[in-house]
């Protein structure tokens, strides 16, 4: 009985693993990113604790990662509105 369950759960584990990632993605982003004429779908958020130091305590601020491949020539983000970002 244990190595049917056992053996259940890697089929599980290995199906998922299967999955594409873009089902994954995160929607309502505030803006896109084209690499090379190609959107950018894979785009994964976080969060991070900031010191708020008007109020006192931390805000949780979104950030945003897009892999962009190594041989890309071209990247090129578009937001919707004003937006302060930062390029690490």
């Amino acid at each position: 009985m244990k190595k049917r369950v056992l053996s259940l759960l890697l089929v599980f584990v290995m199906v998922l693993g299967m999955v594409p990632t873009s089902v994954f993605a995160v929607e309502n982003v505030p803006f896109t990113v084209t690499v090379d004429g190609t959107e950018m779908t894979e785009i994964t958020e976080d969060a991070i604790a900031w010191p708020d130091f008007m109020m006192g305590g931390y805000t949780d601020l979104p950030i945003y990662t897009v892999v962009v491949p190594y041989e890309a020539s071209e990247a090129v983000m578009t937001f919707e509105q004003d937006m302060q970002w930062t390029y690490y």
